[in-house]
């Protein structure tokens, strides 16, 4: 068995009414699987369990989810197999409007934006 970080993709309706009333999500989920594909088909019946997901706060599943990335690299390499499987790290990558899920549904790119925030540590 090898241990592979898997990104999974999550888009889930708001209660916003403003134009990006939907969150995306990158979610890093530790699998171990005997190869890629396995550890792939892993995450696709991972991400299908919605219980799994309520801790971020929406009350519907996600409409949309999906595998970004998989690697054979783990941020968590020295951990016991309990602590690994059992961890996952959420990232909200950003909003997005209806035009933008209907286009990531149609398996077409988006932009979100993305920046960075300076901090002047002297004072």
């Amino acid at each position: 068995m090898t241990r592979f970080t898997v990104i999974l993709a999550f888009v889930f309706a708001t209660e916003r009414v403003t134009e990006d009333k939907y969150d995306v999500w990158d979610i890093h989920i530790p699998i171990e699987a005997d190869g890629p594909l396995k550890a792939f088909l892993n995450a696709i019946s991972r991400s299908k369990k919605f219980e799994e997901w309520k801790v971020l706060g929406y009350p519907d599943p996600p409409v949309i989810c999906g595998v970004r990335a998989v690697h054979d690299a783990t941020y968590l390499a020295d951990v016991s197999e309990e602590e690994y499987l059992g961890s996952r790290l959420p990232i909200l990558v950003g909003t997005i409007d209806e035009l933008k899920v209907r286009l990531l549904g149609s398996f077409e790119s988006i932009n979100i934006p993305y920046g960075f925030i300076h901090i002047d540590g002297q004072s």
